[in-house]
């Protein structure tokens, strides 16, 4: 016949605690990989937010340049109606003027 060992409540205590660390440490990874997820979701939404604005910001340059190309190729032939008015001075009344149609008269 076979004796059974008597089991120590150490032992039964011990095993009980290695088991408890183990599914606590189970439940915190995952708890961090949620929370890791999460955090990613939410980067890769402000970067694709980011993008958006990005191109929409070139969108709105890029019209705004072909505007001041009309407008400066509009105004640059009035300007050289001009007796004495040259290129260069073209250029520094263009830079210095907001918008040359404020002018009711083409004589102001």
């Amino acid at each position: 016949m076979t004796a059974f060992r008597p089991i120590r409540s150490e032992t039964i205590r011990s095993s009980y605690i290695r088991k408890k660390k183990t599914g606590k440490n189970i439940q915190n990874f995952t708890l961090h990989s949620f929370v890791i997820l999460v955090v990613t979701a939410i980067f890769q939404l402000k970067i694709q937010i980011l993008l958006e604005q990005i191109q929409q910001f070139e969108k709105q340059r890029m019209e705004i340049k072909k505007e001041r190309r009309e407008t400066r190729r509009k105004t640059k032939n009035d300007l050289l109606t001009i007796t004495g008015i040259r290129s260069v001075i073209i250029a520094v009344i263009m830079d210095t003027m907001s918008d040359m149609h404020c002018f009711k008269q083409p004589n102001q």
